[in-house]
């Protein structure tokens, strides 16, 4: 069996997301959804 490769990845939570009102509990509810949506994410590898 190999050793597995390691890696790491690092995430940012973009600011100019941040302020969609999908992620809030009233924005999620507005959309359709029970609650409000987590924010996304960029991830680079």
């Amino acid at each position: 069996m190999t050793e597995p490769i390691s890696w790491s990845v690092r995430a940012r939570n973009l600011p100019e997301h941040a302020r969609n009102p999908i992620h809030t509990d009233e924005g999620g509810r507005a959309a359709g959804f029970d609650a409000a949506l987590v924010a996304g994410v960029t991830v680079y590898a």
